[in-house]
């Protein structure tokens, strides 16, 4: 649960700045530009990188006729970026992205507003959940990490990012699941990003991380790294062909991380289905596709309505796995 001093520091934020009402909100309709995109994390990361992509391919193809104008806001697990937008009401000049946490924050109590105050305008991509294990340690292949979480899962030191409760938290929780075990069990550490997760499992201060295969694929190549098993109907490409799905390994696990775009609440209809159909023009570029297969995300376009009901669906699944990670009663 996340600390009593930060949910006062959101509440506060949102109360300052006017959230669930902005004084400001705009007329409705389609955007009059510039397109303010609020990134949720840091520089560097997935959603940096999509949103910056996105910006190049709406500017240079001329999709919108104006400026796009991207700023990160870090902090919170997505929870202040969110925050900010939230107070433009209504104003289709202003987008953010958002990832799974966006449910898991509100499940935990980490952020005063829930999906529901927000305007889903779609779905853009999956990234799917990687298991990898250092090939230097006791847990080196998907057999004895397997064997090591039925034998003692307390004795299993599991590293991820970046927010307790998370979609790669819960990527532990549906393999325990799948294997018979308790999840709550194991020994999790949360680590500031990808990076510094990653690098604790070089040092071999952890056995087992879960991420997008992107975070890996420089190390899984160089053998410093081995990725053991994907959560995927079928293997993914490149240099992850060589990685079995648990499927193939005889367990029914499929655990992806979505990735897509919204807005503020109150949009109308008219502004929905122009950002709709602008994104869904972005996901078939050669840019997109190129910065896609390089990151190993696999496009999935869903629409408002289509996400808005992932949305709903996705809260009941995520809300049983935090009870199993022993997170939730």
């Amino acid at each position: 649960m996340i600390h009593k001093t930060f949910k006062l520091i959101l509440v506060g934020l949102l109360i300052a700045t006017g959230a669930m009402v902005s004084a400001g909100a705009v007329s409705a309709g389609e955007p009059k530009g510039p397109v303010k995109f609020a990134i949720p994390a840091g520089a560097g990361g997935a959603n940096d990188l999509l949103i910056r992509g996105m910006k190049k391919i709406l500017e240079s193809t001329k999709l919108v006729p104006f400026q796009v104008q991207v700023k990160n806001r870090k902090g919170g697990g997505g929870a202040v970026a969110w925050a900010e937008v939230n107070r433009h009401k209504g104003d289709p000049n202003r987008l953010v992205t958002f990832m799974p946490n966006l449910l898991t924050n509100e499940l935990l109590g980490a952020q005063p507003f829930s999906y529901k105050n927000f305007t889903p305008i779609a779905v853009l991509l999956l990234e799917d959940a990687c298991y990898a294990v250092n090939p230097k340690g006791k847990i080196n292949s998907a057999k004895s990490l397997i064997k090591a979480l039925k034998t003692d899962p307390s004795k299993v030191r599991f590293g991820f990012a970046n927010a307790r409760g998370n979609h790669w938290h819960q990527g532990m929780a549906v393999l325990a699941k799948a294997l018979g075990v308790d999840s709550s069990r194991v020994r999790s550490t949360v680590f500031g990003s990808g990076g510094k997760a990653r690098t604790a499992l070089l040092g071999g201060h952890t056995d087992l991380m879960v991420g997008g295969f992107g975070l890996f694929r420089k190390f899984h190549k160089a053998g410093r790294l081995k990725c053991v098993a994907t959560a995927t109907e079928k293997r993914l490409w490149g240099i992850a062909k060589d990685v079995p799905t648990w499927r193939e390994l005889g367990y029914d696990i499929i655990h992806s991380a979505w990735r897509g775009v919204m807005a503020p609440a109150g949009l109308d209809k008219v502004a929905i289905k122009y950002w709709e159909d602008k994104f869904r023009e972005v996901v078939k570029h050669d840019v997109w596709k190129e910065f896609t297969k390089k990151r190993y995300f696999r496009t999935h376009y869903m629409g408002h309505a289509d996400t808005s009901a992932l949305f709903k669906s996705e809260l009941v699944r995520y809300k049983e796995n935090l009870k199993k990670l022993g997170m939730l009663k």
